[in-house]
């Protein structure tokens, strides 16, 4: 029996699956099995994983079209292993990413082991390594990518953590769930897994569904009923990147909205301490600076 289960959603990924494939051949960690979760996919890409070498076990599992968190609680619904890994159709794993992982897991006995990322087409990592002295703080500012970090899937069966309906930030909510029931956290400072950013993927197109981010974070901060002063931090963080987006809206009104929004979630973020006031006024004061944009805006 193979100690870890790799989950990918698929949906027309017929540009990027086989080079995903040959990154899986050549892990130098064996022990594993790919379950290729289809969803609904109108291209050749079913196709072309049965006719792409595979040195691993994998299945394929076909789901009408219901999105990435649909077609990962599919996957995590058959995981029959001791690990988990959740991964996207068009990223890279490296030679030595689930070695690293899985040795790691088990050396320091944790729940869930965070690593670092390559950004595909761009120079240099994209790094996570920023340490406080709880770990829990550390790893809720780790960026969620579903490639750099191995969970137990014990875990996952035992609290019943799937993922959310949500229109964005599915991968923060989940990893943010997850993190809540982690007694033991460990790190790898390298990267692990390479990232690809594609032009007109959903990761690169903005709407109103961003303002969705208020509920993601939310619903997770709830498994954190003692804990929830941490989440002003996590909030302003994501608030704010949220924020940002308004000048790629499409229309002015659009623009407004998701700038009067922000702002407002941002000024009704409750803070714990003099350090988290500080942050607090300073991302406002950012918020303010950007004003001007969004007047210039009106003629773009």
């Amino acid at each position: 029996m193979v100690d870890v289960t790799l989950i990918c959603p698929i949906y027309n990924s017929e540009d990027y699956i086989a080079e995903t494939i040959r990154s899986l051949n050549e892990q130098n960690y064996k022990s594993f099995i790919v379950y290729f979760i289809d969803d609904g996919s109108s291209d050749n890409t079913v196709n072309v994983i049965k006719n792409t070498k595979k040195d691993f076990e994998y299945e394929i599992f076909f789901q009408n079209h219901a999105g990435a968190p649909a077609a990962r609680n599919l996957g995590i619904k058959h995981v029959n292993t001791k690990y988990v890994y959740l991964f996207d159709s068009d990223d890279l794993l490296k030679p030595d990413t689930l070695e690293i992982l899985v040795s790691t897991i088990r050396k320091e006995n944790s729940d869930i082991v965070l690593g670092n990322m390559d950004i595909i087409g761009q120079e240099g990592t994209k790094s996570n390594v920023r340490y406080y002295d709880d770990p829990l703080i550390t790893a809720m500012h780790w960026i969620p990518t579903p490639g750099v970090h191995l969970l137990k899937s014990s875990l996952i069966k035992e609290n019943d953590i799937l993922f959310s309906n949500i229109k964005i930030s599915q991968d923060l909510n989940y990893f943010l769930k997850y993190l809540s029931y982690c007694k033991k956290i460990s790190f790898v400072d390298e990267p692990i897994y390479s990232y690809r950013i594609v032009d007109g993927s959903i990761s690169r197109k903005y709407n109103s569904n961003i303002k969705d981010i208020v509920k993601s974070l939310e619903e997770a901060e709830k498994f954190y009923p003692d804990k929830g002063k941490v989440f002003t931090d996590i909030k302003l963080i994501h608030y704010y990147s949220q924020f940002s987006k308004f000048l790629y809206m499409k229309t002015f009104d659009e623009r407004c909205e998701i700038y009067v929004f922000f702002i407002n979630q941002i000024l009704s973020i409750k803070c714990f301490n003099c350090k988290q006031f500080f942050s607090k006024s300073t991302t406002i004061l950012k918020c303010i600076a950007k004003f001007f944009l969004l007047f210039l805006s009106k003629w773009k």
